[in-house]
Order: C-alpha cells, then structure tokens, then sequence
C-alpha cells in the first residue's frame, strides 16, 4: 500500500475515533443496526470511506461477519488463497465471502497478519 494512501486511511481512523470520543457518534445507535445500515451512517461522516467503516466496524464493534473488501492488500491475499487468477474488486470479495458468513472478518485479520509474517514484521 502506498503512503499517501496509509496515511489518509489513518487520518480517517482518528476522525472517525475522535468523533466517536466527542460522541458526534452515536455508538449505541450504530449496535442496533444491521452491517449496511451502520455502514450507511459511517459513510456519512467526513473523510470516512467504505474500507474505514468496515474496518472500524469489524475491529471496534466485534462485528467479525465484516470483510473489509476495500482493503487491496487483503484483497490480493484472499486472491492468492483461493487460487483466483482474475484480480477481485470489492462486490466480487462480498460474494466470495458469504459462505464464511460469520467468520469473515476474522479470515480478513488472518490475511492481514499472514501478511506481515511473510514481510518479516511478526
């Protein structure tokens, strides 16, 4: 991933923390919702994109059923394992990960951390 993009998924990361801290966010409002609708109510908040709410929704609020297919590094990963020549975009990563409904998220952090071993920085 480059820099630039590192940093500006970090930069919305802390808005979206700090707004969650300044409780812009509703937090509790966002638990009773279903993945679409509180994924819907996070890409209204500025600077957050679909990756971000995803993300901050499989990592902040346990929600491991959520893939975060608009990470490209995850995406290519999956890729590898499912042994898939054609590069996936993120309906195609949605579609693919269905069958592991539950388990999804954790497959994304597996990828992640799988990763990082293979970089050396584990």
């Amino acid at each position: 991933m480059k820099r630039l993009e590192k940093r500006q998924k970090a930069q919305a990361l802390i808005e979206l923390s700090s707004r969650v801290a300044k409780e812009d966010v509703d937090l509790s409002g966002l638990e009773a919702m279903s993945n679409e609708e509180a994924v819907e109510k996070l890409l209204e908040l500025r600077g957050v994109g679909r990756w971000t709410a995803d993300y901050a929704l499989l990592r902040g609020m346990g929600r491991f059923m959520i893939f975060p297919a608009g990470d490209v590094g995850a995406r290519n990963k999956l890729q590898d394992v499912l042994h898939i020549s054609k590069s996936l975009d993120d309906e195609v990563v949605r579609r693919r990960m269905w069958r592991w409904d539950s388990y999804a998220g954790l497959i994304y952090v597996h990828l992640l951390l799988s990763g990082l071993a293979e970089e050396g920085l584990l």
